[in-house]
């Protein structure tokens, strides 16, 4: 089956993104990574064992993914969360940070408009969210909210993001 099989949504038919860099080794869980005082200060390329060298791709949305990477997990925005989301680094660590803001403001905006933090939430693989049963459930809480607001986004916005919802409601069953 294809990577893109189970994309619904914004991203319907887009494929899984790929994976840039070389792993060096795997971190293990310990107390340095599930610490939020500790993560806050330590990097994804880090915390997944990769090497990103200075300028690593250039320009564009790889070196924007680049930087996200080698910053402080604490320094991230909602658009680069949505960046590493998208393609799928650091979920771990990333889709708690998603979560906290997604539950303070569900269209939270991040480079590309209101709810785009949570279109690309959404478009996680399923099984991501099946290996922590709290986050699903916080997920769930997330679109809940965003289905009760959706109606105050301006047009074409709330289009797009009830078709979203509508969509996750479909493939996670909340």
């Amino acid at each position: 089956m294809p990577e893109s099989a189970g994309r619904r949504g914004a991203f319907a038919g887009c494929p899984a993104p790929l994976a840039p860099y070389t792993v060096h080794h795997l971190v293990h869980s310990d107390a340095a990574t599930t610490d939020p005082a500790s993560l806050a200060t330590r990097s994804l390329a880090e915390l997944e064992g990769v090497e990103i060298p200075p300028g690593a791709y250039g320009m564009g949305s790889l070196a924007w993914l680049s930087r996200a990477m080698v910053s402080p997990i604490g320094q991230l925005g909602p658009a680069e969360l949505r960046l590493l989301l998208g393609h799928g680094r650091g979920l771990r660590w990333v889709l708690p940070m998603a979560l906290e803001r997604l539950e303070r403001e569900p269209f939270v905006a991040g480079d590309r408009g209101p709810g785009d933090l949570l279109t690309a939430a959404l478009t996680v693989d399923p099984a991501e969210w099946a290996r922590e049963p709290a986050w699903a459930d916080r997920l769930a809480r997330v679109v809940h909210a965003a289905r009760e607001q959706v109606h105050r986004l301006p047009e074409p916005t709330r289009s797009r993001l009830a078709d979203d919802l509508e969509a996750a409601r479909e493939q996670f069953g909340f």
